[in-house]
């Protein structure tokens, strides 16, 4: 019993030194893109408050927290005011420290907004054009269409301006990402007869097609318009066909039928914090290499008719 109280302690010990150390790298860079002059400030305010929203209005715990706790918005905003902290402060240190009132404020207002369980099934013959083996397609355009489909115009609006269009392809591409937390049946794994490798290269073939038919339209455009982004934009094309490789493999790395994968989300943070820091590519290349191999063999496991 004794051991058990002290492997409890070190463990919350443990989380609460990764959760400094994660804070310490959200400020840092927090800090970083606040102290720019240029409209990169802007548009990383625009990235925090649009995570924290897509954040609140996927929660499942939402309408249980709102029916059954006591004063659920006011813990709900001072939930979102502590979160947002290591956000925020850095901007106190730069010229917008004013960002710090407009944080926070969303930060309240987020807290307010109500999202209704409805069972209306949204693009309902969508899966007469998307291929069975790729269902998660189907599952997450009907969940995320239309912050998929708003984040795709205004891409397309502004493809002609520099830096802006990636930076509304990212909020795409996350979502995209995001397709891949929910794992299958195993009855649906199994269910085309195909082997380990055939289903691996069947979902990294068709996800890229469809990241490629998303985001080479914007990137010739802004390409076109801006000769000088060619070099940034090729290799931004790049890096989103490998991110989705990489969605692919984490998940069936960490695959168990029916399960939900959201852990797997800070993987996917993680690479994706590769568009801002371009040195991180190349962990993200290595990584998936090393996430598709152990895909293999654990898709070989449950495949397997003897298991």
């Amino acid at each position: 019993m004794q051991l058990l109280k002290i492997r409890y302690y070190q463990i919350k010990n443990d989380l609460g030194f990764l959760f400094l150390v994660i804070a310490g790298i959200i400020a840092a860079l927090s800090f970083f893109f606040f102290d720019k002059t240029d409209n990169k400030q802007y548009y990383f305010l625009a990235g925090v408050i649009f995570v924290l929203i897509k954040f609140h209005t996927s929660r499942k715990d939402l309408n249980f927290v709102l029916k059954h706790l006591n004063h659920p918005i006011k813990q709900l905003i001072i939930e979102y005011q502590l979160f947002l902290l290591p956000f925020s402060i850095p901007s106190l240190f730069t010229q917008a420290w004013y960002f710090f009132f407009i944080i926070h404020a969303a930060g309240v207002a987020t807290a307010f907004i109500k999202v209704n369980p409805t069972n209306v099934v949204w693009l309902p013959n969508i899966s007469k054009y998307i291929p069975a083996l790729q269902f998660e397609w189907v599952s997450g355009i009907r969940k995320s269409w239309l912050p998929i489909l708003v984040c795709m115009l205004i891409a397309l609006v502004l493809s002609s301006v520099k830096l802006f269009p990636l930076v509304a392809l990212c909020f795409v591409n996350s979502n995209i990402m995001g397709f891949y937390t929910e794992a299958e049946s195993r009855q649906m794994l199994t269910a085309t007869s195909f082997y380990p490798k055939e289903i691996m290269m069947q979902k990294i073939i068709f996800s890229i097609k469809i990241i490629l038919l998303v985001d080479a339209p914007v990137i010739l455009i802004n390409s076109i318009f801006n000769p000088d982004f060619i070099f940034i934009n090729i290799l931004f094309l790049l890096y989103s066909c490998l991110l989705i490789v990489f969605a692919v493999a984490c998940k069936y790395n960490a695959y168990k039928p029916n399960t939900s994968l959201n852990s797997i989300s800070i993987q996917f943070a993680l690479a994706f914090a590769a568009v801002i820091l371009p040195y991180l590519m190349i962990l993200t290349a290595f990584l998936t290499v090393y996430y598709y191999q152990q895909a293999i063999k654990n898709l070989n496991y449950y495949t397997n008719d003897n298991t």
